[in-house]
């Protein structure tokens, strides 16, 4: 009985420096990787939260090792075709090291 004991005792201590770990490193393993349009198309709906923007067209392009500019398209799916507002969305996001150092709307919302 006591050898059971012990043997409980040290798994109890194995799981929990196991667990230790993966809380400690999960972060990095679970993490996923989110591409440039992505990004951009994540920042045009929080930049207009209020419209349902259906994510369309993007295009990407390289400019140099750090600099990346992408232009992403959408439509606003809660306007009826005869709408006064603009359907047709599109921003430009340029990103320098990864980071979005600028946004701009080049087609809507609200023109």
């Amino acid at each position: 009985m006591r050898w059971f004991g012990t043997s409980l005792l040290r798994r109890g201590k194995a799981a929990s420096l196991l667990s230790l770990i993966l809380f400690v490193t999960g972060g990095c393993a679970i993490r996923r990787q989110v591409s440039f349009p992505d990004r951009c198309g994540d920042v045009m709906h929080e930049a207009f939260p209020s419209g349902d923007i259906k994510i369309g067209k993007s295009e990407t392009k390289v400019e140099g090792i750090t600099r990346v500019t992408v232009r992403v398209a959408g439509l606003r799916t809660d306007l009826s075709k005869n709408s006064r507002l603009e359907r047709n969305l599109a921003v430009l996001c340029r990103f320098h090291d990864g980071i979005l150092t600028e946004f701009r709307w080049t087609q809507g919302p609200l023109h």
